[in-house]
């Protein structure tokens, strides 16, 4: 994750057959770019799939960060 990419919260993780865990997190940061680098560094690698970006909120006075709620999928290796 990139230094300026703070995990806001994370949903207690899905496991399907395949063991393939379903990452459901909410990330912040002050700019879009190191929330798109995240994004780019996950899928670049083989233990995690495809991410979607399920939803964004903008910076608001009372919170100043931009706010991505993202999913992926992870391949852990029991």
């Amino acid at each position: 994750m990139p230094y300026n990419v703070r995990l806001v919260s994370v949903r207690l993780p899905e496991v399907d057959s395949e063991n393939q865990v379903l990452l459901d997190m909410v990330v912040g940061s002050k700019e879009v770019q190191p929330v798109l680098e995240l994004l780019k560094r996950l899928e670049a690698s083989p233990q995690f799939g495809p991410t979607s970006v399920l939803n964004s909120i903008p910076p608001s006075q009372t919170d100043p960060d931009f706010r991505y709620h993202v999913s992926v999928s992870y391949a852990q290796k029991l």
